[in-house]
């Protein structure tokens, strides 16, 4: 069954296992469950056909959902630690905030620089603006992420008020920021 940040902490839960969702899709059926597929890749980008590797994620994803560890400081320091390969490529960030792609929900699509624990980052601060994640596509395209979301509000209505669409632009854009603040850091 389908709960607020319950996406957020499986692709968490995934960085957290230092592979990498390469696509997802996600679905909540008007019933209140959900259909998510994900595909992962380890470090070598290749599938991740490891059994161990296999049942840390799920590990990790159980101890998540019990609330026995908190994913967000942890992703935070992890992604501080990118390789200076990942630091130079440089991916100019976009986020769009529009409800012209859809009748029913306000749409929202993300493209950045990707790194470790960016569809987390993402996916959290949505959930911390009270936005509902109904159907999401996320792909990426060599060091390039893109994410749409499709959202509604906390009275699942699409939404509206510019001041709100702008905070989600702004709450996203500072993502990119502070990693871009991190990476010109002396010794980073």
């Amino acid at each position: 069954a389908d709960h607020p940040g319950l996406f957020s902490r499986i692709v968490g839960s995934v960085a957290m296992s230092s592979c990498s969702i390469m696509n997802a899709r996600i679905n909540t059926r008007h019933d209140g469950t959900i259909l998510d597929q994900f595909r992962i890749q380890n470090q070598n980008r290749e599938a991740v056909t490891d059994i161990s590797t296999q049942q840390r994620i799920a590990s990790l994803i159980e101890q998540s959902l019990a609330g026995d560890i908190s994913l967000f400081d942890k992703l935070r320091e992890k992604s501080s630690q990118l390789s200076a390969r990942v630091k130079v490529m440089t991916v100019p960030p976009r986020v769009l905030v529009t409800n012209g792609r859809s009748k029913t929900h306000t749409v929202i699509e993300v493209n950045g620089a990707d790194r470790p624990g960016l569809l987390y980052q993402i996916t959290y601060h949505l959930l911390q603006l009270g936005l509902q994640v109904n159907s999401e596509t996320v792909s990426t395209y060599g060091e390039k992420a893109v994410d749409v979301f499709y959202v509604k509000d906390v009275y699942v209505l699409q939404i509206e008020r510019p001041a709100t669409q702008e905070k989600i632009k702004q709450d996203l854009m500072a993502i990119f920021e502070e990693d871009a603040a991190q990476s010109a850091e002396p010794g980073r």
